[in-house]
């Protein structure tokens, strides 16, 4: 691993959440995975039988990694030890992703989400649109 030393004098994040990574240092290893189960409903109206990531095939099949096949050749020429950054700004980083200040050897993310939409089945378009309607709030009368 190439040794360089990274300055930072202000670092802003807001929200770092679900098996995102902040790694601050060096570090040779970082790993993060994170399986989310999302059922969105037209209405909120739950029973506690909803079904949950074991139900589902795509949390439990083997990871796939496709070989890198093409020649890589590098070459790092290192002018400066040191890399200086004034600020960093960052709004928000999740599932399965790293932010790095400074030197990573090797990194694995995965990430596997199932999102599902259930809505009522209508017969013709003019009764989705009815009851789309209903749940919006009255238009203001132009008298």
């Amino acid at each position: 691993m190439l040794s360089r030393i990274v300055k930072v004098n202000s670092l802003s994040l807001k929200v770092l959440s679900f098996s995102a990574l902040l790694q601050i240092g060096d570090c040779s290893y970082a790993d993060a995975s994170s399986k989310a189960f999302a059922l969105q409903r037209y209405k909120s109206v739950f029973d506690g039988e909803e079904a949950n990531c074991v139900d589902y095939p795509i949390f439990h099949l083997p990871s796939v990694y496709l070989p890198i096949t093409e020649p890589v050749q590098t070459t790092f020429k290192q002018s400066k030890p040191f890399i200086k950054v004034n600020q960093i700004n960052i709004v928000g980083a999740t599932l399965s992703s790293i932010i790095g200040i400074g030197n990573i050897n090797h990194s694995s993310m995965e990430s596997r989400i199932m999102h599902i939409r259930q809505v009522p089945y209508k017969q013709n378009k003019q009764e989705q649109l009815n009851e789309i309607n209903e749940g919006l709030p009255a238009e203001p009368n132009d008298s």
